[in-house]
């Protein structure tokens, strides 16, 4: 981190910073492209730094390192009443939501706050999370104090909201993305963080500088374009963000006029906490009849939790499949490590057959479907209970799933800079797990990379979902294929112009046709299987 340099919103400072990411950018031997982009993003962020109300100073700070820019603004100064008041008006006029810089600009407009919680419900109100200095720090021995934080990428994720029955939500969601794609700051940073303290503000503004192919060389359907937006978070704090944000989702889950919810805990041994939590989704008016269950297992890389599309999906099947649907919320990493959670899947999954009066299971009648790594927890459950002699579910259903451990695939080897999950983001959560591709425990092996198993012989029928754009294609692929030469029935269904999560895009006519055939496989391993009797 270069020297710092003092800035106010008076232009104090500016032309010194700007000379400081001339430096840097030559010092570095950055292409021309490249200076103009950090040059842009500078200067617009010194733009916003203008408009914030008078008193507001700064010490600027920029860095270049591993292939990455950073800009930081750090402040110390105390929030009297007319700038309390000020942001009062602000978030009751909604002042500055028609783009992100002016809501940005709002936020720094409250950086200091004192014990009232009327201010921290202004906080909040403006999409900030409150949390603890620590649990955003990698270092374990920093002091924890409180603190809230804002960021980009947890704006854009908001838009995926999973109010999808109501227009209103609609229509700020359609506002979201707009305002995204008018901002200089959403459009040339990765991320812009604000961390704001009890006695100071930090802004950050980061930017990746490596050389990379333009999304436009993907023919990605354009009812996924939205998709492009979704920030595809690597590091440790964008993970912890991300679970902060949606680490309470299943608990919020409520009933609709379709299908009835309600949560359970489920005893379980491997878990650190002996019990997990679980939501139950079943068609209304059917919460007293005996039926076929799915047991979904999310995705998310083990470090990421359910998100608002898991909880979509699970309403789906429910209603169209007419099943009793079982959402676990398995522990996650970096915190908890595999086999952590195919050890718990493992437990979930036996216990609820074991209870099947209480949970009216007709047992003969079970299916796995999980997507991403929720399909690595499948395909590992199946193996499990093939070597210990256990009975399978009547199928598994993997979506876009992750089942090569060894990284090494066609795919993982292009799809570098695709949408929402790439090969540079699926490696990072390797190494937060502290994997390394190939490698494990031989016992456990297996379980973290299917396709190596010795056999796969014996697993149930399986559907398997591949989507075009996406690192983890191959996986799908050569799973299906060895589990056809080894005698098990599979329906490979390959989806083209799509990216990986695009469940996510509710709407498109590819998820619509693929909910079909999601429907279409339950329905098809009901009528093989008869009625517990």
């Amino acid at each position: 981190m270069e020297g710092m340099i003092r800035i106010d919103n008076h232009g104090k400072g500016f032309g010194e910073v700007m000379n400081l990411i001339e430096h840097l950018s030559a010092l570095r031997g950055l292409e021309e492209k490249q200076k103009a982009r950090i040059r842009l993003l500078t200067e617009e962020t010194m733009e916003m730094v203008k408009n914030i109300s008078n008193g507001f100073e700064a010490e600027v700070s920029a860095s270049i390192e591993n292939g990455q820019f950073e800009l930081r603004l750090s402040s110390r100064a105390q929030m009297d009443s007319l700038k309390r008041e000020r942001l009062q008006e602000i978030v009751e006029q909604k002042e500055g939501s028609g783009e992100i810089s002016g809501k940005i600009r709002a936020i720094l407009e409250s950086r200091y706050y004192e014990d009232s919680e009327k201010n921290a419900e202004y906080l909040e109100q403006m999409g900030l999370t409150r949390v603890e200095a620590g649990e955003l720090e990698e270092d374990e021995e920093t002091p924890k104090e409180e603190e809230y934080v804002w960021s980009l990428q947890n704006y854009g994720f908001r838009t995926f909201d999973r109010k999808e029955d109501e227009e209103a939500a609609e229509e700020e969601a359609e506002a979201d993305w707009a305002e995204i794609g008018r901002s200089i700051i959403a459009n040339l940073s990765d991320d812009l963080r604000i961390y704001i303290f009890r006695d100071r503000l930090e802004l950050i503004v980061t930017k990746r500088l490596e050389e990379e192919e333009t999304h436009e060389a993907w023919k990605i359907d354009p009812e996924l374009e939205a998709l492009k937006k979704v920030p595809v978070a690597k590091s440790r704090i964008q993970v912890k963000m991300i679970q902060i944000l949606y680490g309470g989702l299943l608990k919020r889950e409520k009933s609709s006029e379709t299908v009835s919810v309600r949560r359970v805990q489920l005893p379980c041994e491997f878990s650190p906490k002996k019990m997990l939590d679980c939501v139950i989704y079943e068609p209304v008016g059917r919460e007293t009849e005996i039926l076929p269950s799915v047991l979904l297992l999310h995705g998310g890389a083990f470090v990421l939790p359910a998100l608002p599309y898991h909880c979509r999906l699970a309403r789906t099947v429910a209603e169209q499949a007419g099943v009793r649907v079982f959402l676990p919320d398995y522990d996650l990493g970096p915190v908890f490590k595999p086999p952590v959670q195919h050890l718990e899947a493992y437990a979930i999954y036996k216990y609820l057959l074991a209870q099947k009066d209480a949970f009216l299971i007709d047992t003969r009648r079970v299916a796995l479907m999980g997507d991403s790594a929720g399909g690595t927890l499948c395909a590992a459950l199946c193996l499990m209970l093939k070597d210990r002699g256990e009975p399978m579910p009547a199928g598994q259903l993997l979506f876009y799933p992750s089942l090569d451990g060894r990284l090494t695939s066609r795919s993982m080897q292009l799809y570098t800079d695709v949408p929402v999950i790439n090969a540079k983001a699926v490696k990072a959560y390797h190494k937060l797990l502290g994997a390394k591709p190939g490698e494990g425990e031989d016992k456990y092996k297996k379980y973290r990379s299917p396709v190596e198993a010795e056999s796969l012989a014996g697993m149930p029928p399986t559907y398997v979902e591949t989507a075009e754009f996406d690192c983890l294609h191959d996986d799908g692929i050569l799973y299906a294929d060895r589990l056809v030469k080894e005698h098990v029935d599979v329906v490979l269904n390959e989806t083209k112009g799509t990216v990986h999560a695009y469940d996510m895009a509710k709407d498109s006519d590819v998820l619509k046709r693929s909910m079909e055939k999601r429907i279409r496989f339950l329905k098809e391993l009901w009528d093989k299987n008869g009625m517990d009797q």
